[in-house]
Protein backbone atom coordinates (compact mmCIF):
# COMPACT_ATOMS: atom_id res chain seq x y z
CA UNK A 1 0.00 0.00 0.00
CA UNK A 2 3.10 2.32 0.74
CA UNK A 3 4.55 1.59 -2.42
CA UNK A 4 1.30 2.42 -4.48
CA UNK A 5 0.36 5.77 -2.10
CA UNK A 6 4.10 7.26 -2.62
CA UNK A 7 4.25 6.87 -6.28
CA UNK A 8 0.31 8.54 -6.61
CA UNK A 9 1.56 11.15 -4.01
CA UNK A 10 4.80 11.94 -5.95
CA UNK A 11 2.60 11.80 -9.35
CA UNK A 12 0.59 14.38 -8.06
CA UNK A 13 3.28 16.57 -7.38
CA UNK A 14 4.90 16.49 -10.21
CA UNK A 15 1.99 17.33 -12.43
CA UNK A 16 1.76 20.40 -10.15
CA UNK A 17 5.41 21.14 -10.31
CA UNK A 18 4.68 21.09 -13.84
CA UNK A 19 1.61 23.57 -13.72
CA UNK A 20 3.79 25.48 -11.76
CA UNK A 21 6.41 25.67 -14.69
CA UNK A 22 4.02 25.94 -17.07
CA UNK A 23 2.60 29.37 -15.85
CA UNK A 24 3.91 32.51 -17.04
CA UNK A 25 4.46 33.88 -13.45
CA UNK A 26 4.25 31.60 -10.54
CA UNK A 27 3.75 34.68 -8.06
CA UNK A 28 0.33 35.35 -6.74
CA UNK A 29 -2.40 32.99 -5.28
CA UNK A 30 -2.17 30.44 -8.33
CA UNK A 31 1.33 29.87 -8.01
CA UNK A 32 2.00 30.16 -3.66
CA UNK A 33 -1.04 27.20 -4.27
CA UNK A 34 0.57 25.26 -6.29
CA UNK A 35 4.39 25.25 -4.68
CA UNK A 36 2.53 24.65 -1.33
CA UNK A 37 1.10 21.99 -3.34
CA UNK A 38 3.91 20.74 -4.44
CA UNK A 39 5.60 20.66 -0.80
CA UNK A 40 2.56 19.14 0.60
CA UNK A 41 2.79 16.28 -1.35
CA UNK A 42 6.64 15.57 -1.79
CA UNK A 43 6.72 15.74 2.23
CA UNK A 44 3.64 12.82 2.06
CA UNK A 45 5.09 10.62 0.23
CA UNK A 46 8.44 11.00 1.80
CA UNK A 47 6.70 9.70 4.59
CA UNK A 48 5.02 6.78 2.52
CA UNK A 49 8.49 6.25 0.89
CA UNK A 50 10.04 5.60 4.80
CA UNK A 51 7.08 3.49 5.90
CA UNK A 52 7.64 1.23 2.55
CA UNK A 53 11.27 1.22 3.29
CA UNK A 54 10.99 0.25 7.00
CA UNK A 55 8.85 -2.66 5.63
CA UNK A 56 10.64 -4.58 3.18
CA UNK A 57 14.31 -3.60 4.89
CA UNK A 58 13.44 -4.35 8.83
CA UNK A 59 10.50 -6.86 8.08
CA UNK A 60 10.78 -8.76 4.61
CA UNK A 61 14.76 -9.12 5.35
CA UNK A 62 14.46 -10.46 8.67
CA UNK A 63 11.71 -12.86 7.78
CA UNK A 64 13.51 -14.13 4.63
CA UNK A 65 16.86 -14.26 6.93
CA UNK A 66 17.35 -18.02 8.05
CA UNK A 67 20.75 -16.79 10.87
CA UNK A 68 21.57 -13.03 12.38
CA UNK A 69 24.74 -13.13 10.33
CA UNK A 70 22.53 -13.09 7.18
CA UNK A 71 20.59 -10.39 8.14
CA UNK A 72 23.44 -8.22 8.97
CA UNK A 73 24.58 -8.71 5.63
CA UNK A 74 21.50 -8.32 3.55
CA UNK A 75 21.16 -5.17 6.09
CA UNK A 76 24.65 -3.99 4.85
CA UNK A 77 23.89 -4.38 1.36
CA UNK A 78 20.46 -2.28 1.32
CA UNK A 79 22.40 0.14 3.12
CA UNK A 80 25.20 0.74 0.31
CA UNK A 81 22.92 0.05 -2.44
CA UNK A 82 20.25 3.47 -0.49
CA UNK A 83 23.83 5.28 -0.35
CA UNK A 84 24.17 4.76 -3.59
CA UNK A 85 20.90 5.98 -4.60
CA UNK A 86 21.24 8.72 -2.14
CA UNK A 87 24.27 10.21 -3.88
CA UNK A 88 23.47 9.14 -7.36
CA UNK A 89 20.06 10.49 -7.91
CA UNK A 90 20.51 14.15 -7.23
CA UNK A 91 23.51 13.82 -9.33
CA UNK A 92 21.33 11.92 -12.32
CA UNK A 93 18.43 14.67 -11.82
CA UNK A 94 20.82 17.52 -12.04
CA UNK A 95 22.23 16.60 -15.60
CA UNK A 96 19.01 16.25 -16.54
CA UNK A 97 17.61 19.68 -15.52
CA UNK A 98 21.27 20.83 -16.90
CA UNK A 99 20.31 18.69 -20.45
CA UNK A 100 16.70 19.71 -21.18
CA UNK A 101 13.57 22.20 -20.59
CA UNK A 102 12.89 22.18 -16.69
CA UNK A 103 9.13 21.56 -17.89
CA UNK A 104 10.93 18.41 -20.41
CA UNK A 105 12.59 17.42 -17.98
CA UNK A 106 10.03 17.53 -14.58
CA UNK A 107 8.10 15.46 -17.57
CA UNK A 108 10.79 12.81 -18.28
CA UNK A 109 11.13 12.47 -14.51
CA UNK A 110 7.72 11.65 -13.26
CA UNK A 111 7.74 9.14 -16.90
CA UNK A 112 10.72 7.47 -14.95
CA UNK A 113 9.08 7.60 -11.73
CA UNK A 114 5.80 6.27 -13.04
CA UNK A 115 7.76 3.51 -14.82
CA UNK A 116 10.18 2.16 -11.86
CA UNK A 117 7.02 2.43 -9.74
CA UNK A 118 5.64 -0.34 -11.72
CA UNK A 119 8.34 -2.19 -12.00
CA UNK A 120 8.91 -1.98 -7.79
CA UNK A 121 5.62 -3.13 -7.64
CA UNK A 122 6.09 -6.47 -9.81
CA UNK A 123 9.27 -7.31 -7.99
CA UNK A 124 7.89 -6.91 -4.55
CA UNK A 125 4.62 -9.33 -5.60
CA UNK A 126 7.09 -12.18 -7.26
CA UNK A 127 9.06 -11.96 -3.84
CA UNK A 128 6.28 -12.07 -1.37
CA UNK A 129 4.47 -15.05 -3.64
CA UNK A 130 8.28 -16.67 -3.68
CA UNK A 131 8.79 -16.16 0.07
CA UNK A 132 5.94 -18.17 1.38
CA UNK A 133 7.13 -16.85 5.42
CA UNK A 134 5.85 -13.72 3.84
CA UNK A 135 2.30 -14.75 3.88
CA UNK A 136 2.24 -16.68 7.06
CA UNK A 137 3.91 -13.74 9.04
CA UNK A 138 0.86 -11.74 7.52
CA UNK A 139 -1.85 -14.59 8.38
CA UNK A 140 -0.39 -15.03 12.13
CA UNK A 141 -0.62 -11.09 12.74
CA UNK A 142 -4.72 -11.51 11.94
CA UNK A 143 -4.98 -14.76 14.03
CA UNK A 144 -6.73 -13.22 16.79
CA UNK A 145 -9.09 -11.86 14.57
CA UNK A 146 -12.49 -13.76 13.23
CA UNK A 147 -13.00 -13.55 9.50
CA UNK A 148 -15.22 -11.09 9.35
CA UNK A 149 -12.39 -8.42 11.48
CA UNK A 150 -9.57 -9.91 9.49
CA UNK A 151 -8.46 -7.58 5.98
CA UNK A 152 -9.45 -8.99 3.23
CA UNK A 153 -5.68 -10.00 2.26
CA UNK A 154 -4.97 -11.51 5.60
CA UNK A 155 -7.37 -14.27 4.38
CA UNK A 156 -5.95 -15.54 1.26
Amino acid sequence: ITLVLQNVLISISFLLLYAVLSLSSSSGAMGCALISGVVTFCAAASLASTASSFAIEKDWIRCMSDTEQQFQQSERIFARISAFCRIGAPILVGLVLTTWSAQVAVAGIALWHVLSGLLDYSILKRIYFAVPELAARKRRRYEHLSSAQRPISATE
